[in-house]
C-alpha cells in the first residue's frame, strides 16, 4: 500500500468475481457489467453497453479510454451532474487536466488505472473533490473494467455518487478490497 496526501483520494481493488450485493448502492450497475460478459470472458466488451444500462445513474457516469505510448487516461463521456460536482467537464480531456495540480494524479489515478488495465479489478475509489477548489465534497466512485474487440482492458467507466466522507471502508464494511493507494 502507498499513500498520498496531495489528491485527497483513496483507491482499493476488488476481485473481478465480488458478488455484485457487496457494493449497496452500486450493486445494479456492478450486476449489469457482470451479466454483459461473454461466455469464458473476465471483462464485457465496451461495445456491449449502451445508453439504458446506466439508467438512474446517466448523469454520474463517465467513460473512459486508456491511451499508450505514454500511457494515459482520456474521458470520452463525463456526465453532467459529475460536470457540476467538479466545477468543469473533462469530456475529451485527461485524467486531472482540469485540477490544481496536474501532475499529481500522475503519481495516484493514473498508476490506479494502469495497475487496472495489467491486472483488471473493480475498483473502488473516494475522496474530495479539493483539487477542483470543492474540498468540502466528498464522492466515491465504483470503476469498472472493459475489454477491446482485441480482449485487453481498454475502457473503464466510472459510477459516482456523494458521500457523507471518504471512508470507503465504513461506506462498505465486508466488501472484499485490497488497498492500492490511501490517503492519510
Amino acid at each position: 500500500m502507498r499513500t498520498t496526501h496531495k489528491t485527497g483520494w483513496t483507491y482499493y481493488m476488488c476481485p473481478l468475481e465480488t458478488d455484485p450485493a457487496a457494493f449497496l448502492h452500486f450493486a445494479g450497475i456492478v450486476e449489469i457489467w457482470r451479466n454483459k460478459r461473454a461466455p469464458g470472458e473476465a471483462l464485457p466488451d465496451r461495445r456491449a453497453f449502451d445508453f439504458y444500462d446506466f439508467v438512474g445513474w446517466h448523469g454520474q457516469v463517465f467513460l473512459a479510454r486508456f491511451d499508450e505510448a505514454p500511457f494515459n487516461v482520456t474521458f470520452s463521456l463525463w456526465g453532467t451532474v459529475l460536470t457540476e460536482w467538479w466545477g468543469c467537464d473533462y469530456t475529451n480531456k485527461h485524467l486531472g487536466e482540469q485540477s490544481t495540480e496536474p501532475d499529481v494524479w500522475a503519481e495516484t489515478e493514473l498508476a490506479y488505472f494502469r495497475k487496472m488495465r495489467e491486472t483488471p479489478f473493480i475498483g473502488i475509489s473516494g475522496g474530495t473533490l479539493a483539487q477542483h477548489r470543492r474540498p468540502n465534497r466528498h464522492v466515491v466512485a465504483v470503476d469498472l473494467p472493459m475489454r477491446s474487440e482485441t480482449g485487453g482492458v481498454a475502457h473503464v467507466a466510472g459510477i459516482h455518487s456523494l458521500a457523507e466522507d471518504g471512508n470507503i471502508k465504513d461506506l462498505f464494511p465486508g466488501l472484499e478490497m485490497t488497498c492500492f493507494l490511501e490517503n492519510r
